[in-house]
């Protein structure tokens, strides 16, 4: 069997990694007035911090600290780790946070929000659409394509012509209605960004991930200089993983995916956190491998 049928045949529903405690019961271990220290302490602090801090506070039992005063926090020394842990027996831990979404997709978005509003501006009709851009779409120019698609979306409000499926209205575009909006608006769903080989196993897309994306590495390296510096007895990576982008296809999405190929971990970590923001928050230990905590009811 091919990975790619392995893929195909997989059932989400079945081959778990291994249940801990759900975030709730977690929380639960934690005194109230340690949690909104917790919550003050981070409120200023950078998009991902505050979800995470608290999060791990409930998880380790450690009192998070903001490390970093570039995440604007403003208790920290630049170039510190994001947040530090301290432990009640007095040791400390070091986590740095961070996101899986790639600097191309954020500036693919910004293109392709220009070009909604370029296609809207030339559409003459009262039905909205969804737009699909396809590859080639980047060395394309928009403002030529956005051009070209007005008019063609226009011919297509001609009576007998407007589709009932998904057609291409240029090279690189293809359109669908998505129904009468007031006013009638142009979306664009997806800018082909590039998802993760769908034949190769979770596990080792996700080792590939950590051992190459260039940030990533810029955070290991930050780990390391932390773990001498504190003299920290564990380190954690904690990542808010992207649904969209190069690395979409890695959201996590099912407690199957971390008993799907084989995981290699880089050396510095103890602890790697993977936070999709999907109701489940995934774990992994050099210890004990993955385990799986609820964030929602």
């Amino acid at each position: 069997m091919s990975f790619l049928d392995e893929a195909r045949s997989r059932l989400l529903t079945e081959g778990w990694c291994a249940q801990g405690e759900s975030f709730a019961e977690a929380l639960n271990h934690a005194a109230p007035e340690s949690i909104r220290e917790t919550q003050r302490a981070f409120e200023s602090v950078g998009s991902g911090e505050p979800t995470a801090a608290l999060r791990l506070h409930a998880f380790t039992g450690a009192r998070p600290i903001v490390g970093d005063d570039q995440s604007g926090g403003g208790s920290g020394r630049n170039g510190a780790a994001d947040i530090v842990l301290h432990r009640p027996d007095g040791r400390v831990e070091v986590v740095e946070v961070t996101r899986s979404i790639d600097a191309t997709y954020q500036r693919s978005q910004a293109h392709t929000r220009k070009f909604e509003k370029a296609v809207e501006r030339e559409y003459r009709g009262n039905v909205s659409w969804q737009l699909d851009l396809e590859r080639g779409w980047e060395s394309a120019d928009l403002s030529e394509v956005a051009r070209d698609v007005a008019a063609e979306l226009n011919r297509l409000l001609d009576p007998g012509t407007m589709p009932e499926t998904v057609v291409d209205v240029h090279p690189v575009v293809r359109a669908g209605v998505i129904g009468p909006m007031d006013p009638p608006r142009i979306i664009v769903m997806s800018a082909n960004a590039g998802a993760n080989n769908a034949e190769a196993p979770y596990l080792n897309e996700l080792s590939d991930y950590l051992a190459h994306d260039p940030i990533i590495g810029k955070k290991l390296s930050k780990l390391e200089r932390e773990r001498q510096e504190h003299g920290a007895v564990r380190t954690h990576l904690y990542i808010h993983m992207a649904p969209t982008g190069q690395r979409g296809g890695l959201l996590p999405t099912s407690p199957s995916y971390f008993t799907w190929g084989e995981f290699t971990a880089p050396e510095v970590l103890t602890d790697l956190w993977l936070d999709g923001n999907t109701g489940r928050l995934f774990h992994w230990t050099v210890e004990s491998g993955w385990i799986f905590h609820a964030t929602s009811d």
